[in-house]
């Protein structure tokens, strides 16, 4: 009796561990995980549409996260998964995982205003639209007022990234803003009163950093001319970064 009862456990037991090792061959074969992209919000329609250009595997799709690069640059230290970051500056960064990186895109920025309004009325506007405090658009349209010596105007309007600064002064939350040349497209209806490309203003650069090395395949294709040739069309600064 006692024999037929270990027969049938070790019966069981190896009956539980081909049931285990089936399971991780399923597992195994199944999708790879997908990657995720964690891209600055002004740069995010560019990045989705030459992304649906390449030859995509199926096994290993790209889901993109957009957001101002500092809100990015939390959520990941926070432990959100990521395998590539591009962001509208070098300083979103700092401490993060970093393999590899290169500045991969470049613009501008211009004073945008409804029509109507010449730059002697926005010299003495007395409200604008910024970028938030520790945003990218907001600290580089800071040291362009910084360095022309020009103070913030009595009322600033924040906008929490690149595509709210745009929305709130096509709503009416604002007479100007200072936004990113490759926004301009985004707003039709609104005119270009100034364009500050560098040296007359801050150099805007994108930077492209590899968090996990599944993805590196993806990460070297945007040094390819068909990205940079892309993001010309779409009114990115031709030529490479410095």
């Amino acid at each position: 009796m006692l024999c037929t009862i270990l027969r049938m456990a070790v019966l069981l037991l190896g009956c539980r561990l081909l049931w285990v090792v089936a399971l991780a061959s399923v597992c195994a074969c199944g999708p790879a995980s997908a990657q995720h992209w964690h891209v600055a919000t002004s740069v995010s329609g560019l990045v989705e549409r030459w992304l649906s250009e390449q030859e995509r595997d199926a096994q290993q799709r790209v889901v993109v996260h957009r957001g101002a690069s500092s809100t990015l640059r939390r959520q990941i230290l926070a432990g959100a998964p990521a395998h590539v970051f591009l962001s509208a500056d070098a300083r979103s960064l700092h401490d993060l995982p970093v393999l590899d990186r290169h500045a991969v895109l470049a613009t501008h920025l211009v004073l945008l205003a409804h029509p109507g309004q010449s730059l002697a009325d926005l010299a003495a506007a007395q409200s604008l639209v910024l970028g938030a405090p520790g945003v990218p658009l907001g600290e580089y349209a800071r040291t362009l007022l910084a360095a022309r010596g020009l103070p913030e105007p009595p009322r600033v309007v924040h906008g929490k990234d690149a595509h709210d600064v745009l929305a709130k002064l096509r709503a009416g939350a604002a007479q100007a803003a200072l936004v990113y040349a490759t926004d301009v497209a985004l707003a039709p209806e609104l005119r270009v009163v100034q364009r500050f490309p560098a040296p007359d203003g801050p150099a805007v650069r994108y930077e492209a950093a590899l968090l996990d090395e599944s993805a590196r395949a993806r990460f070297e294709a945007l040094r390819e001319p068909a990205f940079t040739q892309l993001a010309e069309q779409l009114g990115f600064d031709p030529g490479a970064p410095d």
